[in-house]
């Protein structure tokens, strides 16, 4: 059983940061990538990354949930492994996959959901005005759009298999998720005190560690 990370790839500037924060993860990344985007891949990668070259978003309003249903489209996803899918400026906590691969061990789940820490504040640069309180997930209730995120959920390979995003919408992310309650409500186990960072490297989003959760959290090294 292996954790994949899918990624819709468009910062190039933070691949370096990325990697570094995603290796001790020991899973798979999948950088899903254009043309342009795959340039800092070319030449070769490291063994766990794997990048995916797919056609530009077009025409608009295309959303990057076109690029998740591209990896969905490559027909790779084994069915006991497991998949998230995390922006190019998000991250997890560490020690975020110990804790899911105990849950895998444990009850092989088909879905895994965590809570969303989102900063302290809304910078001007994020044009979805994402608000910055916290998104903690606790029953079938809390999955519903608006009110969670593209990082929060694991889910099996079975399951993935069956599931794709609307690709229009801004909010893919959440109509997501909530197929996979309507579809798969017993699957779901919720790991509530496991967290992803939202916006982890938007500038201006993570200013202050006052508000933190965990006195292991730490803030961005890179934000621009």
């Amino acid at each position: 059983m292996r954790i994949h990370i899918i990624t819709p790839f468009y910062r190039r500037h933070l691949v370096d940061v990325l990697i570094k924060r995603l290796e001790p993860f020991d899973i798979e990344w999948h950088p899903i990538c254009d043309s342009v985007d795959m340039q800092p891949f070319e030449g070769g990668t490291l063994q766990w990354i794997h990048p995916l070259l797919v056609p530009p978003l077009q025409p608009s309003p295309m959303t990057a949930h076109r690029k998740c249903n591209d990896f969905l489209d490559a027909g790779d996803i084994v069915d006991d492994d497991y998949y998230c899918f995390m922006g190019d400026d998000d991250m997890y906590e560490d020690g975020f996959f110990d804790v899911t691969r105990d849950i895998i061990s444990a009850e092989h789940p088909g879905v895994i959901i965590c809570s969303q820490y989102r900063g302290n504040a809304t910078p001007a640069c994020d044009v979805g005005h994402h608000p910055f309180h916290a998104l903690v997930m606790t029953r079938l209730e809390d999955i519903r759009a608006g009110n969670i995120g593209m990082p929060q959920y694991l889910v099996r390979g079975d399951i993935l298999k069956q599931v794709r995003f609307q690709e229009y919408e801004i909010w893919g992310d959440g109509y997501f998720a909530e197929e996979l309650r309507r579809r798969f409500p017993n699957d779901i186990r919720f790991a509530s005190d496991s967290w992803c960072f939202g916006g982890y490297f938007q500038p201006g989003r993570y200013t202050s560690a006052d508000t933190f959760r965990k006195p292991s959290w730490t803030l961005p090294e890179v934000t621009r």
